[in-house]
């Protein structure tokens, strides 16, 4: 199933993003865009294995302002649970 959302928060904030289920694992992408001054772009792979929740994720994050130290790409690795 394929998921496309658009999310506006306020007037500062706005994001797109979608998603798709191809059944061994999840694949989703976002854009958001904060006051034309940051840009961030996340790619994630989700799967469920045992009742555990496993996501990798990279996130790229960059500040339209010259020499600023809050561009930044990261990876994560996250485990979760749902009861």
């Amino acid at each position: 199933m394929t998921k496309l959302a658009e999310v506006k928060w306020g007037a500062e904030y706005l994001e797109y993003s979608a998603g798709y289920d191809f059944g061994f694992a999840s694949l989703s992408v976002a854009y958001g865009d904060y006051k034309n001054s940051r840009e961030t772009w996340t790619t994630s792979l989700s799967k469920e294995i045992a009742g555990l929740n496993f996501t990798v994720a990279y996130i790229d994050n960059e500040e339209d302002t010259a020499g600023s130290l809050l561009s930044k790409n990261m990876t994560t690795i996250s485990v979760s649970k749902s009861f």
